[in-house]
C-alpha cells in the first residue's frame, strides 16, 4: 500500500534485498542524528523555517563541524584537510568553515567530541 502510494505521486521506494540489514543504514543514522539534533527541539510554524533549518543543520554543523565516528572522530573538514592531496601535494578541505551554530547535540558521536 505504502509503495503504491509513493509510486502514484511519483517517489521510487528503495528496497534492499531481504536481510540487508546494511542497505540503508547511512541514511537511517543521519536521520536520526537530525531529529535528536534539531527537529524534536522545537516546534516548527512554517515549512520556510524547517527547511532553512535544516539546511544550515546540514552544511554549517553537520558536514563542517560535527565529528563523525566513521572518519575516527574528525569533521569532515578535518577529516578532507588531513587526507586530500593532489600530485602528492596537500590542499585545504572543499568545505569552508563558517560562522558557527550552537546546536546542543544529543548523537552519540557528538557526545564523544
Amino acid at each position: 500500500m505504502f509503495t503504491n502510494r509513493c509510486g502514484l505521486v511519483g517517489i521510487e521506494v528503495s528496497n534492499g534485498s531481504r536481510g540487508d540489514c546494511f542497505d540503508n543504514a547511512a541514511m537511517e543514522s543521519f536521520h536520526a542524528s537530525l531529529k535528536k539534533d534539531l527537529i524534536h527541539r522545537r516546534s516548527w510554524p512554517t515549512k520556510a523555517e524547517a527547511r532553512t533549518a535544516v539546511f544550515e543543520y546540514i552544511e554549517a554543523f553537520y558536514n563542517r563541524r560535527r565529528r563523525h565516528s566513521r572518519l575516527g572522530m574528525l569533521s569532515p573538514v578535518d577529516y578532507e584537510n588531513s587526507s586530500h592531496t593532489i600530485d602528492g601535494v596537500r590542499t585545504a578541505s572543499r568545505l569552508a568553515h563558517t560562522n558557527k551554530i550552537n546546536y546542543n547535540t544529543t548523537s552519540t558521536a557528538a557526545k564523544a567530541a
